[in-house]
């Protein structure tokens, strides 16, 4: 019986290691993507967004080519109402709504195509200063900016009962991994100090 029992306890343990490794993996694949699409953003002087599909549980970049003067929601959170009044900036944006969202295309080059995650991996949820709380369905759009600013967000992935979070810093477009469930903090929707 003794054997039986560590045995059992030996594989639930094996199998709970190839879980998180499987969880960590995809973790640190879906960060090393956000980087990519932070860089090309820059280098190429564009916007991009990186979609995730909650439905279909993948994640693909768009670029735009079209670049209006654009407000990210930092910036129109900072400049409020009446400054867009001041400026004969509308509730859609500088350009209106089409120019503001700006026309977005899946992007030509294969490191940006869709990705699948990995098998038993999912998005749990996805947050950016856009909602009010995390998103569990339909896509989400994460934005970067040719200036080098990224939209605020936090995603989480799940494989089983293990959660990992990823944190995305809007200044510098770094994606901090932590081996845990994180809470969104009270400051996340707190207005950026000036760059």
């Amino acid at each position: 019986m003794a054997i039986v029992v560590l045995v059992v306890a030996g594989s639930l343990y094996l199998l709970g290691s190839v879980t998180n490794q499987q969880l960590r993996s995809e973790a640190f694949r879906m960060a090393g993507s956000i980087r990519f699409v932070h860089g090309r953003a820059a280098i190429n002087r564009m916007r991009y967004q990186l979609i995730f599909d909650l439905e279909q549980q993948r994640y693909s970049a768009q670029c735009s080519e079209d670049n209006p003067v654009f407000l990210t929601a930092e910036a129109e959170r900072r400049m409020g109402a009446r400054g867009r009044a001041q400026r004969g900036i509308g509730d859609d944006g500088p350009l209106g709504a089409e120019a503001s969202q700006g026309r977005f295309m899946d992007c030509s080059e294969a490191l940006l195509s869709a990705r699948p995650l990995s098998h038993g991996v999912r998005i749990d949820r996805v947050m950016t200063v856009f909602s009010r709380e995390a998103e569990r369905e339909g896509e989400v759009a994460l934005g970067f900016y040719p200036d080098g600013f990224v939209d605020r967000a936090m995603i989480w992935l799940r494989h089983g009962e293990a959660v990992m979070t990823l944190v995305v810093d809007p200044m510098t477009g770094r994606v901090h991994v932590h081996a845990e469930d994180l809470v969104v903090p009270r400051d996340f929707f707190d207005v950026e100090t000036e760059r």
